[in-house]
């Protein structure tokens, strides 16, 4: 390629980066028109913020953070309200000393 075949580098926005901010100078021509990315707040809050600690206080720490992290990593997979799938079936093996 060329040198004079290159072009100039124009950004296209295509999601929103919560940690990274950027300034550019008003009246500053130097990046032609900047896209402007609409702000969309997520009013529900993350599972994590769901849980009663006091349902947790026989983890650990780490496990805490563990299982909390998990909860909000797949927070799509997660639901209040429990229902029915019928993809496959599935056995859990308990000790004798469990009580439901």
């Amino acid at each position: 390629m060329h040198a004079n075949n290159l072009r100039p580098y124009h950004a296209r926005v295509n999601e929103a980066l919560v940690n990274n901010c950027a300034i550019v100078f008003y009246s500053s021509e130097e990046f032609g028109t900047l896209p402007v990315v609409e702000v969309v707040s997520n009013a529900e809050p993350l599972p994590s913020a769901k849980i009663d600690s006091a349902k947790l206080e026989h983890l650990t720490s780490e496990q805490k953070q563990q299982f909390l992290a998990l909860l909000d990593d797949f927070a799509d997979v997660f639901a209040d309200n429990p229902g029915l799938c019928k993809l496959g079936m599935h056995e859990m093996h308990v000790t004798p000393d469990f009580k439901p």
